[in-house]
């Protein structure tokens, strides 16, 4: 006999889950309208064998999350979808994390996204931090002449 887990509605209408031992999928939901529920979803249980013993030895759900350091998968991938959708409504990178950073549980994610966004606002432009290095033209100055820069820092 094979081991089947239910979920099932009570006669208040509340639900239930439980197992039942039973030949069959259809015998496994007799005995549980025999026991007055009504069955939505009947799943039997996978069994291994263990090659030592010939016992029948439950199979053990592996753990499928993955994670970059404590952050889950599942969470690091709501934030993307966040972000994007912030960042395609227009709105500055800085305002993006400020929100998301608001609308997160404590923990490693909101930790990372606090200092990225209080580096953020400490930083200034470049025109600030290099006020006397020249703007790098695209004139006859010498390559070697213009500062080790990139061009991205000064738009």
């Amino acid at each position: 006999m094979a081991t089947f887990t239910y979920e099932a509605l009570n006669q208040a209408g509340k639900p239930q889950k439980g197992s039942v031992e039973a030949g069959t999928s259809e015998e496994a939901i007799q005995r549980i309208k025999a026991q007055g529920y009504f069955p939505t979803a009947v799943r039997e249980q996978k069994v291994k064998k263990s090659a030592v013993t010939g016992e029948v030895v439950k199979k053990k759900k592996k753990p499928s999350s993955f994670s970059i350091g404590r952050v889950s998968t599942k969470q690091l991938t709501t934030f993307t979808r966040q972000l994007s959708t912030l960042q395609d409504a227009g709105l500055p990178l800085l305002r993006s994390l400020q929100i998301l950073e608001g609308q997160l549980k404590p923990g490693k994610l909101k930790n990372v996204l606090m200092a990225c966004a209080r580096t953020s606002r400490a930083a200034r432009p470049c025109r600030r931090r290099w006020p006397s290095t020249p703007r790098p033209s695209t004139g006859s100055t010498p390559r070697w002449s213009t500062p080790a820069r990139s061009a991205a820092c000064w738009t």
